[in-house]
């Protein structure tokens, strides 16, 4: 009965030792997604990066948008994300490798919208 406890001890320690990486947090660089939320009424942003997964990304960007009418409008990962809006109030988002080209998608989706886009928000992660 003892050596079958102390095989069972003895087990359990080299599979803990052994597959002990899959139970760790993830790294810094495996934090990688970000997002931006706007409210439409308000015109406030909210911007994160950082986070396991989008869904947690636009769920903080939201909060952090601290209006009841917030919503992401763009989601990313190792890479940036941007939104510009246009004149009559519409939203538009973009997305690139760099803070450049995210912020040229985003104005270029708005231009759809008509002249006069401006950025009112950009993250990258």
């Amino acid at each position: 009965m003892v050596a079958l406890r102390r095989l069972l001890v003895v087990s359990l320690v080299a599979v803990c030792l052994s597959g002990g990486a899959a139970f760790t947090a993830p790294t810094a660089g495996a934090l990688g997604w970000g997002a931006i939320a706007v409210s439409p009424n308000t015109g406030r942003v909210g911007y994160t990066r950082g986070f396991n997964s989008a869904i947690e990304a636009e769920r903080a960007a939201i909060g952090l948008c601290n209006a009841r009418d917030c919503r992401a409008v763009v989601n990313f990962t190792k890479g940036c994300g941007a939104v510009a809006q246009a004149p009559d109030a519409s939203w538009a988002p973009g997305l690139g490798r760099d803070s450049a080209g995210a912020q040229k998608m985003a104005l270029i989706s708005c231009s759809r919208f008509g002249a006069g886009c401006r950025l009112v928000g950009v993250s990258c992660s």
